[in-house]
């Protein structure tokens, strides 16, 4: 099931907005409101309205510059600060396949970066911090559990 609706057609949102690339501002075209911001904000994150639907304005604008559907992929604020919307700022991550995060990694939600932790037989062991999903995901699966000369249960961190 698709996390997110289906956005306008570019050629769609050309006729009704305008964006300044180096300001995030996208402005109205037409109607009452017309040279207005068209960014508003909901819950404190930056949603545009437009006929009558709700968009991230992100991904609204990711479609307006680059045409490309988006799907189930997100845009993503590289500073992470919501609010500027500015390309260079804007960037596409696409979707991690159909399937969750495997258990043991997750997303540290002030800082942006990935936390992975290698959790078997019992064990919690915590492999760091890493600036994608990939990484992260990458360090778990280099661990792998060993028998020491003792019967103990030793971690091998792999090459990495």
């Amino acid at each position: 099931m698709p996390r997110h609706k289906p956005l306008p057609t570019q050629a769609e949102l050309r006729e009704a907005f305008d964006y300044n690339p180096e300001t995030g501002e996208l402005i109205r075209r037409s109607g009452r409101a017309a040279g207005t911001n068209a960014i508003t904000f909901e819950k404190k994150r930056p949603v545009v309205w437009f006929k009558k639907e709700q968009y991230a304005a992100a991904r609204l604008i990711w479609k307006l510059v680059t045409g490309e559907a988006l799907g189930n992929d997100f845009v993503v604020h590289a500073n992470h600060d919501w609010k500027d919307n500015s390309w260079d700022n804007l960037k596409r991550v696409p979707k991690l396949g159909d399937c969750s995060l495997p258990p043991g990694v997750r997303r540290v939600k002030a800082s942006g970066r990935w936390v992975s932790w290698f959790i078997g037989c019992g064990v919690q062991l915590y492999l760091g911090t890493f600036g994608t999903v990939e990484e992260a995901v990458a360090a778990q699966k280099r661990v792998r559990l060993v028998e020491g000369p003792e019967g103990e249960l030793l971690f091998d961190l792999g090459a990495g």
